[in-house]
């Protein structure tokens, strides 16, 4: 009769394509003939198991089993009756590769699932770490809270705060505070942003106006002027006090001279902070720095060669900068391109 033979553990299977012994799919069992000589073997001795036996393997996979009395006992192991066989070499390298098959598919599958736990963990693990930080920054906000703008701002002015103005603006982290000239003149010092002229305004106007009056024919009368001031305490980024005391003078000129003459000087001091004038012709400009000069240093005509000089490459590089006497004088020179009139500004302030 025939037996089916399971090719990956050599023992019987009872069902078509299913092995009971290894649970294992068996798509193609091997098939093993199997003969009992029953005028040789009887009583006790029917068993085909008693005897040697022969076995002759077929190009099929089949093999033929038939008891021997000559041969000797086959080797190999007894399995619920039925003796476990030595196949031939190219069924066993078959049936290797399907274990080896098997095998390597299951690691494969394994390491995909490593994978998954490697990334869960990785996630579980970044989730902790994150809620730990914002533990923490919890804990240090509470500790040691941060100062708010206005703790920041509240720096002590140099004068009466009930007596100073209403803040006017906050911006960011800068504060401005606007004071009157009573408050300045109660503060005690000058500001702190300008440099400040060893002339003061009645100094300065001592000399300038009866000169400007000489050069009248020249530059024009200057026989009226409109002042006002402008004076306010700056904060910035709350560690930091800038002042600025500011009053200026602006004499009124003739159209046809220029724009204006503009004296400006620390309101608690009376310290020149700055003379300052547009003027059209390059003649006239000239005149008004000689007489400026001479009110601030007393020897004006000693400037007026240098000025020539300097108001020459303004001309042609459009500004320039020079020092003189202590003093540092800008000149820019506008050429009228855009329709306007040409013009000469000049900025007189000390060096700093």
């Amino acid at each position: 009769m025939k037996v089916r033979i399971c090719p990956l553990c050599d023992q019987p299977m009872k069902k078509a394509h299913h092995c009971d012994s290894c649970d294992s799919f068996i798509w193609k069992p091997l098939y093993m003939d199997i003969h009992y000589n029953t005028g040789t073997m009887q009583e006790e001795d029917c068993s085909y198991d008693v005897k040697e036996h022969d076995y002759e393997y077929h190009d099929d996979g089949s093999v033929t089993m038939m008891p021997s009395e000559d041969g000797q006992r086959a080797k190999g192991r007894k399995f619920r009756g039925v003796k476990e066989i030595e196949f031939p070499a190219q069924e066993r390298d078959k049936n290797t590769r399907q274990k080896s098959s098997a095998g390597t598919t299951r690691k494969k599958g394994g390491c995909f699932k490593m994978l998954i736990i490697f990334f869960v963990c990785f996630t579980l693990i970044s989730s902790v770490v994150q809620i730990i930080n914002a533990i923490v920054w919890d804990v240090i906000s509470e500790v040691e809270p941060m100062n708010t703008p206005e703790e920041d701002l509240a720096i002590e002015l140099p004068y009466d705060d009930d007596a100073a103005s209403t803040k006017d603006w906050i911006d960011g982290e800068a504060e401005r505070t606007d004071l009157t000239v009573e408050e300045v003149r109660n503060g005690g010092s000058e500001c702190t942003v300008s440099e400040h002229m060893d002339v003061t305004l009645d100094d300065f106007t001592l000399v300038f106006e009866p000169l400007a009056a000489e050069k009248a024919a020249i530059i024009g009368s200057l026989d009226s002027y409109s002042e006002e001031t402008d004076n306010y305490a700056y904060h910035y980024e709350g560690t930091s006090l800038y002042t600025y005391f500011n009053t200026y003078r602006m004499y009124d000129i003739d159209s046809d001279i220029g724009y204006y003459y503009d004296v400006s000087w620390d309101t608690y001091s009376g310290r020149l902070h700055e003379v300052a004038y547009d003027i059209y012709d390059s003649d006239v400009v000239e005149e008004f720095f000689v007489i400026t000069m001479e009110a601030l240093c007393g020897d004006g005509e000693a400037h007026r060669n240098e000025f020539q000089k300097q108001r020459s490459i303004a001309e042609t590089e459009e500004y320039v900068f020079f020092e003189t006497d202590g003093y540092e004088v800008y000149i820019n020179y506008y050429d009228g391109s855009d329709g306007f009139d040409i013009s000469y500004y000049v900025s007189i302030v000390k060096v700093m």
